[in-house]
């Protein structure tokens, strides 16, 4: 009898075109290979009727609940029980409701999409074994964030924010080492980060693209980029890129074009469209043609 796998989602991992989402498809696939799958994704706006996972992962059971956010007291309230804001800042109670009916005690196997799923859930599953995909180390991210945050008055606030919210996360991973069976990261560098004997790394994968496709010859030098630009670090790399890389590669190579394909470019980095050499694609199915 095949084991049954409760997995929780942060991202949903179809069309499988940013990070996020890549590592999803190879969470579920995995695991699907293993055991009989419970699949449950929490997001803003993706169409509850819609399954969100690859056409060739089988389920035994799919839910797919919308993202809802507190009122700014409420959250303010729950960052009180040293949640990062981050956490405090959505609303559970659907999610909880969804977990609790689909009776986690019951699987053999719990894999939590992000540590803020853990942290809000690890009460309903009892001794169930739980795995935790920890895939951003976030005091990493904020240690980033403090070297380049402003500091003006608005600058110092958040920093101040930041510094808290450090101190906040470093205490939900060290719940986390202690109370999963494993604790996933994405690189050996987040291993030593975190430390502990059971925080091992699985890396980012990509789709084998096949073959090299050949340059067309007599079209222009083109430099890719795939990225989620929902995220501000990406929103600012595209910036370096198209801003500080491109005239430098266009005066080597005149026509070279700078490609920035990905979920949200249209939204967030359409002051960068009429630059020359600069070409956006939103949102796509698979990677392979852009590759």
């Amino acid at each position: 009898m095949r084991p049954r796998i409760l997995v929780t989602l942060s991202d949903k991992a179809e069309p499988a075109d940013n990070g996020k989402r890549l590592r999803a498809a190879a969470a579920v696939r995995a695991l699907a290979e293993v055991g009989d799958l419970d699949v449950v994704l929490l997001h803003l706006d993706h169409p509850l009727d819609i399954r969100p996972l690859p056409a060739d992962v089988p389920t035994h059971h799919w839910s797919v609940l919308r993202k809802k956010r507190r009122s700014l007291s409420a959250a303010a309230l729950r960052m009180l029980r040293l949640l990062p804001l981050q956490i405090a800042a959505v609303d559970w109670t659907e999610m909880r409701a969804e977990i609790s009916r689909l009776r986690p005690r019951t699987s053999d196997l719990v894999w939590f999409g992000s540590l803020d799923h853990f942290v809000v859930l690890r009460d309903l599953i009892g001794d169930t074994p739980a795995v935790v995909d920890y895939d951003d180390v976030e005091p990493a991210k904020i240690k980033a964030f403090l070297a380049v945050a402003p500091r003006d008055l608005s600058g110092q606030l958040m920093r101040a924010k930041a510094r808290v919210e450090r101190l906040f996360w470093r205490r939900l991973e060290r719940v986390a080492k202690r109370r999963s069976a494993a604790l996933i990261v994405c690189s050996d560098l987040d291993v030593q980060r975190l430390a502990g004997p059971n925080t091992l790394a699985v890396p980012n994968t990509y789709p084998d693209p096949g073959p090299a496709a050949r340059r067309v010859k007599g079209g222009p030098p083109e430099f890719l980029m795939i990225a989620n630009f929902g995220y501000k670090p990406n929103i600012d790399a595209a910036n370096f890129a198209a801003r500080e890389i491109l005239p430098t590669l266009r005066r080597a190579l005149p026509d070279a074009v700078i490609h920035l394909a990905g979920h949200e470019s249209d939204r967030y980095l359409t002051e960068l469209r009429d630059l020359p050499g600069v070409r956006l694609t939103d949102s796509f199915p698979t990677v392979r043609p852009l590759l």
